[in-house]
């Protein structure tokens, strides 16, 4: 069984409490989402996880393996793309991935098998033989990616690896996350600041604010359609659709793959006032009363 267990983490630069006494124990395959504003403190935590800075206080337990200890053998069971990955650009793809491949012992012709795998898995296999001094910024990402993939390790750590790509882009990328969640049994951490990214891939989501953890808890929020409505006790209607519908606050709750526009024309011509209908997201809401107005 793959784990990690943070135990009573902080980082300080100077004055400054990037991390505050953090506790984390990750024991489950699945995609777990670091989100939080800019400035949170979830590249910091990466970076501790990874072992890029080492923290102010407290310890990293991956496989049991102390991060602070035993640095290379707890990082063994990690591959990690964290901040944007720049390469040496007279290189092409396939040589630098041939020579992380190399470099942690795998054979010429396992390289060979390995790199036409993972770069097919993350869509860069088309573009291998380019120099990367030629990549954007979305052909680095899945370059990175596929270096973390290289030697198939059970816990992958991406640091917002959808930052800066275009809306096709990221659709791209958060499809190869899913693929590979579904293909693999890995526990994949990854960092955002989008709640809809969260929502989209997230397993389990952890909100992180000013360094500390707020919230942390299994994401089961598939959205809604909710209308707001007069609320009208004569309405059958309405009665009918809360009996089986969450309806809270004046708010009726509706699924999206729900017959709206037929339920609409349904209290219409039950009388029943409406004036709004809208998109609605649990998720959001928690995430802005975890976040205040960070």
């Amino acid at each position: 069984m793959v784990k990690i267990r943070i135990e009573n983490l902080s980082k300080n630069y100077g004055n400054v409490e990037a991390l505050k006494s953090v506790n984390l124990t990750f024991d489950r395959e699945g995609i777990i989402v670091l989100l939080g504003p800019n400035g949170a403190g979830k590249t910091t935590l990466m970076k501790t996880m990874t072992g890029i800075s080492r923290p102010t206080s407290g310890d990293i337990f991956i496989n049991e393996h102390s991060v602070m200890e035993d640095l290379s053998t707890a990082l063994s069971s990690i591959g990690s793309l964290v901040e944007q990955p720049e390469f040496y650009p007279y290189l092409t793809g396939r040589e630098i991935l041939n020579f992380s491949c190399r470099i942690r012992g795998f054979t010429r012709s396992e390289c060979t098998e390995r790199i036409d795998e993972i770069s097919r898995l993350t869509g860069c296999f088309s573009y291998l033989d380019r120099k990367a001094g030629e990549y954007s910024r979305g052909m680095k990402q899945r370059l990175g990616l596929s270096l973390s993939l290289l030697h198939d390790p059970p816990i992958i750590i991406l640091d917002e690896p959808t930052f800066g790509l275009d809306p096709k882009g990221m659709y791209q990328f958060r499809n190869i996350l899913k693929d590979i969640n579904a293909k693999k049994e890995k526990i994949i951490i990854l960092s955002t600041h989008l709640i809809g990214e969260a929502k989209e891939v997230g397993d389990r989501i952890i909100i992180i604010n000013n360094g500390s953890i707020v919230s942390d808890f299994e994401n089961t929020d598939a959205g809604y359609v909710r209308i707001r409505v007069d609320g009208s006790k004569d309405s059958r209607a309405l009665q009918e659709l809360a009996s089986d519908h969450r309806f809270e606050d004046g708010y009726l709750f509706l699924r999206p793959d729900e017959d709206i526009s037929g339920i609409l024309k349904r209290l219409v011509l039950d009388n029943v006032r409406f004036d709004r209908v809208e998109e609605y997201s649990d998720l959001e809401n928690q995430y802005i009363r975890s976040v205040g107005d960070s």
